[in-house]
């Protein structure tokens, strides 16, 4: 991708929100989205541990995605507290919408917007989180910076985001794909799944933004999915925007190669009527003064 850094930002932008706005990918999450709740759980609960929320707070949500840490957010600030869930998809944002309807939760509000251009006044939020957002931030000083600006004084935010790429998650995935199409690499500095894979690249960037102080933490957690494998490898091939292509346009043969390689590579992580695996995380947190 050629072109200055703010019409690379754009483009960027640009890709993501066709992907996220695409209706085979909305569809796909709001069918998988329980699924990938219980098995990402505990990254949940961690993020909700560094956000630290309190009862009666108001909390803003970044790239809710399908409603995580939205809705546990919402649980843990009620009755008199709030979360404000966001997204750049109207479509994806309709899910969240839909499981907080499921859950009981009323105290959680919905509004359409990308994290670099919030459209909120000056120190309205007592948190701002996201969970596996930031490393797609096009500009991820100057989105820290407004989230440091929408946030109360003594106000804190927290954001998750994937850790080193050799972890099961990825290795059973995302990792046998790379056999059998050509996964471009990013430039460098570009928005990408791992671009604050290491460890304190997160927490530099939130320093910069002015958060003090600043805490970073790599973490390995533990996670079940119930189901066989078969399902898990559906639910990657379906919610996976930026893959399904790739493996569409795999010739017939190919294709069942690597459903059964993918498939034998999970199931060294099978126990029983789940798989029972770990993920790598870096979790950070800082206070805006």
């Amino acid at each position: 991708m050629s072109g200055s850094p703010q019409s690379r930002a754009e483009a960027f932008q640009d890709r993501v929100r066709r992907d996220w706005d695409d209706p085979e990918t909305i569809a796909a999450w709001r069918k998988w989205s329980r699924s990938n709740s219980e098995t990402l759980a505990g990254v949940t609960r961690a993020l909700v541990a560094a956000a630290e929320p309190s009862p009666g707070q108001a909390v803003l949500d970044l790239a809710s995605g399908s409603g995580q840490p939205a809705l546990s957010l919402a649980a843990a600030v009620a009755p008199q507290g709030h979360v404000t869930a966001t997204d750049m998809s109207a479509g994806m944002l309709s899910i969240v919408e839909e499981n907080a309807l499921r859950a009981g939760l009323k105290n959680i509000r919905f509004r359409q917007a990308t994290a670099e251009s919030l459209p909120f006044p000056d120190r309205v939020f007592d948190r701002v989180t996201c969970r596996f957002g930031a490393m797609f931030f096009a500009d991820p000083v100057g989105t820290m910076r407004e989230c440091r600006r929408v946030l109360l004084p003594g106000g804190r935010a927290a954001f998750a985001v994937w850790g080193h790429p050799q972890q099961p998650f990825f290795a059973i995935t995302a990792g046998v794909l790379r056999k059998y199409v050509s996964i471009p690499e990013p430039e460098p500095d570009a928005p990408h799944i791992f671009r604050f894979a290491a460890p304190g690249t997160l927490s530099d960037v939130m320093k910069e933004a002015g958060f003090r102080p600043v805490h970073e933490e790599a973490l390995r957690i533990d996670c079940e999915r119930l189901g066989p494998p078969e399902d898990f490898w559906q639910e990657f091939r379906e919610v996976a925007a930026p893959f399904r292509p790739l493996i569409a346009g795999l010739a017939p043969e190919k294709r069942v190669e690597l459903d059964a390689e993918v498939i034998a590579a999970m199931r060294k992580y099978q126990a029983g009527d789940r798989l029972r695996f770990h993920v790598e995380v870096n979790v950070a947190s800082g206070t805006a003064y």
